[in-house]
């Protein structure tokens, strides 16, 4: 598998609000050493503002 794409809206969050279990999906998925690719259909928000709520959330990032 090249990367898997995780929506991040209503996938890993809903209105700011973390969805339970979310984080730790992510984390095991990369200690599978699966890359992942977070994906948005919003023009209203950076990448960067994307990225740093998605940190907020407990997710971390790899550049």
């Amino acid at each position: 598998m090249t990367a898997i794409l995780l929506d991040v809206d209503g996938v890993l969050h809903v209105s700011g609000e973390p969805i339970a279990g979310a984080a730790d999906a992510v984390a095991r998925l990369r200690a599978a050493g699966h890359r992942l690719r977070f994906v948005s259909n919003t023009t209203t928000r950076s990448r960067a503002t994307l990225a740093r709520e998605l940190r907020e959330l407990g997710i971390e990032l790899v550049d």
